[in-house]
């Protein structure tokens, strides 16, 4: 999809830079190519946010299963082995969490931590007696904040992302439709101009995806002769 865009938005940024270098020199007709030097602008800011959200989303989501490797490799895994001693040796407590519990999900995940972080914190002086290092909680706490800010920044770049790709087929619409217009104009003034002829039409072929072809209704089979 992105490469696609790339292209269309590539087309129509020559066909930009064509009226910028040859203006009509007369209104109404300058009046339409400015309307299509700012929309092609927008269009180009578009596709920009549209690669910049993508890029946040997929390197977030990177970071975000760097951490949870992490989490899970030692401060979890302390807190876990640590968390079922005390349960062995006080049934009465409430405790004890394995690894394999963590979920597979983001918010099974942050919810187990944080339940995990919450009893060792509640029941802190059994966990130190049965060997916890508190140092173990600050820095699975710390973890744990920066794989939710992870979340949130993963977040907002797919937000980015689908708002400038939905307006951007919007707009590339609008635009196609425009550009069908400044053609119809370019063949009457270029008329008598050749060479500038060949450079329109060249900036002018955009590489639009072809619309999917309607589905024919089957043909209804004639019935037997009674």
């Amino acid at each position: 999809m992105n490469s696609m865009w790339e292209s269309i938005v590539g087309t129509l940024v020559k066909v930009r830079d064509f009226l910028l270098a040859y203006p009509f020199g007369s209104n109404p007709a300058d009046q339409v190519a400015g309307k299509f030097v700012e929309k092609v602008n927008r269009a180009q800011a578009l596709f920009t946010q549209q690669e910049a959200g993508e890029l946040v989303s997929a390197t977030s989501t990177e970071y975000r299963k760097s951490i949870r490797r992490q989490i899970v490799a030692v401060p979890a895994r302390h807190v876990a082995k640590i968390s079922k001693a005390v349960a062995a040796a006080h049934p009465e407590i409430s405790v004890g969490h394995a690894i394999s519990d963590l979920g597979r999900s983001q918010a099974k995940f942050v919810a187990k931590v944080e339940v995990m972080l919450q009893e060792a914190q509640a029941n802190l002086p059994l966990y130190i007696e049965h060997g916890l290092s508190e140092e173990s909680l600050q820095e699975l706490a710390q973890l744990l904040k920066a794989f939710q800010e992870s979340i949130g920044q993963s977040n907002a770049g797919r937000r980015a992302h689908t708002g400038a790709q939905k307006e951007l087929k919007e707009l590339g619409r609008e635009l196609m439709q425009m550009l069908g217009q400044l053609d119809g104009m370019m063949l009457y003034r270029l008329r008598n101009q050749p060479e500038l002829q060949g450079a329109w039409e060249s900036a002018r072929n955009v590489a639009w995806p072809a619309p999917q072809a309607k589905l024919e209704a089957p043909t209804k089979k004639a019935e037997p002769a009674a």
